[in-house]
């Protein structure tokens, strides 16, 4: 039976090039072939010049040119009619194509078929295409998608459809796109000898009082066809025991079910943030080589200079050319210098908390092992370390100026310890009432600001009772009060 369904979706600055792999499983996607997943069909068309030989350029180009701000693509997602053949669905698509397109757009639309609920095909087309229109005019990349000039068109970049309006206007355009479609898929499915078709009506306007069914991606769609044939076979199992039995089991089911949850998003956690510093390490190393790249070149020149023909190279230098070029050359350098030592230490920072040892490590290790802990008394023993991990690898700064902060602290005499007892106690007091957005860059300033006074087993503080005495005691005082973000301790 044929499905009513289209839907107009948009795609911003950078997602048109992994879009366009996606839906023509390319790159990374492809390997969805492999998982029961057809391709029946995928085309381009209207590309300018500079992109008919790979269609794949074009969508990079508008990721790249194009307005973070703007749309970079529209797509129509729309149900195809399992009742056609593969060939018979993809000329479908072709004609939908030349009568909402025509030669005015650049797209590319896949066809995907994979098995439904009720165990047919499900085929769909996802058609993308982009808001600019051809005109004649040849542009190269950078230009293709700048900005619309419309006294001299040539100079701008190529115009885009006016597809504005208020929301009413869109829902009616809307509306209209879905009654040609239905007119489309219905002449082609009467075209092949089958009777129907699809209506795109609402529920309501066709007289059914009714909640529509709720559409599913095919990720739902598959988990939920696991789900079921477990479920079959746990009922088939469950079927053949005693009544206490049965009763007895799935009490004892129903409980670590989740906890096994948690366990898994734990782990999925402390993952997605490895992966998140293992990318960090990945840029910053793509900038260090950049670096080295410039200082090649930049050192290449500086040796042209100094080691050209005796006779040049004096009366450069004797000039004051050539020294100065080297002198601005050297300037130019320094910030670039500056910021690679900055990458290279916080490279090395990144690659010592993602290596074994590492709190990154540690956390992730440990997320793993209870996933293996199956005893709840074994379990409750490592939320603990799990909790202090966590904070670690969320707080680095103040986990490292804490640790700085009780280093120092150890070396101190019995006296001076008592006294920092007495100035930690006062400190998480005034704490206390802070806003919790700010708790932790207080701490974290009071650990630097104390350890800077500890000199072996010295200091330097004053007593409490000596501040009492003070003419103008002073608790606490903020440096950027009128913000109402940075808070200094009179330690």
């Amino acid at each position: 039976m044929a499905t009513a369904h289209l839907s107009v979706k948009i795609g911003k600055a950078g997602k048109a090039t992994p879009h366009a792999e996606y839906i023509s499983r390319e790159g990374k996607y492809a390997q969805r072939l492999n998982q029961g997943e057809k391709l029946e069909a995928t085309e381009s068309g209207n590309m300018p010049a500079w992109a008919r030989h790979d269609p794949l350029e074009f969508w990079k180009a508008a990721d790249q040119h194009e307005r973070k701000n703007g749309s970079v693509y529209r797509e129509y997602e729309i149900a195809l009619p399992r009742e056609l053949t593969p060939a018979q669905r993809a000329e479908l698509v072709r004609e939908w194509v030349r009568q909402e397109l025509g030669d005015r757009h650049a797209y590319t639309w896949a066809i995907h078929n994979k098995t439904a609920l009720d165990g047919g095909e499900q085929p769909h087309v996802h058609l993308m295409y982009s808001e600019r229109t051809n005109d004649g005019i040849e542009r190269d990349p950078a230009r293709y998608f700048r900005r619309y000039n419309a006294k001299y068109p040539e100079r701008g970049g190529a115009k885009k459809a006016n597809i504005q309006g208020t929301h009413s206007e869109r829902a009616a355009a809307l509306k209209a796109m879905r009654e040609r479609w239905e007119r489309l898929h219905n002449s082609h499915l009467a075209r092949h000898g089958y009777r129907g078709g699809i209506d795109m009506r609402t529920l309501a306007e066709q007289g059914e009082n009714r909640k529509p069914d709720r559409k599913m991606t095919p990720s739902e769609s598959a988990a939920k066809q696991r789900r079921a044939a477990a479920g079959r076979v746990v009922a088939a199992a469950l079927e053949r025991l005693p009544s206490e039995e049965l009763a007895r089991r799935r009490a004892a089911a129903a409980l670590p079910v989740a906890e096994a949850e948690r366990r898994s998003y734990d782990l999925k956690k402390a993952e997605q943030a490895i992966r998140q510093a293992q990318d960090e390490m990945a840029e910053r190393k793509e900038r260090l080589q950049q670096y080295s790249r410039h200082t090649a070149k930049v050192q290449a020149e500086i040796n042209g200079i100094q080691k050209g023909f005796k006779a040049a190279v004096k009366s450069l230098f004797d000039g004051g050319a050539g020294q100065r070029r080297v002198e601005s050359l050297k300037r130019q350098h320094r910030p670039l210098k500056e910021a690679a030592d900055r990458d290279y230490l916080e490279l090395k920072r990144l690659e010592a908390d993602t290596a074994e040892g590492g709190s990154l490590y540690r956390v992730r290790e440990l997320a793993a092992a209870r996933l293996a802990v199956t005893d709840p008394d074994e379990l409750e023993r490592h939320r603990e370390n799990l909790r202090i991990l966590d904070a670690a690898a969320q707080s680095r700064p103040l986990l490292a100026a804490r640790a700085a902060y009780q280093a120092k602290a150890a070396r101190l005499s019995p006296a001076n310890q008592d006294l920092l007892a007495v100035y930690e106690k006062n400190f998480e007091q005034v704490a206390a009432h802070l806003p919790p957005e700010h708790q932790e860059r207080a701490r974290t300033r009071y650990y630097e600001g104390t350890a800077e006074r500890m000199h072996g087993p010295h200091l330097d503080l004053p007593h409490p009772e000596q501040k009492a005495r003070q003419a103008e005691p002073q608790r606490w005082q903020s440096r950027g009060q009128e913000r109402g973000d940075d808070y200094d301790f009179d330690r």
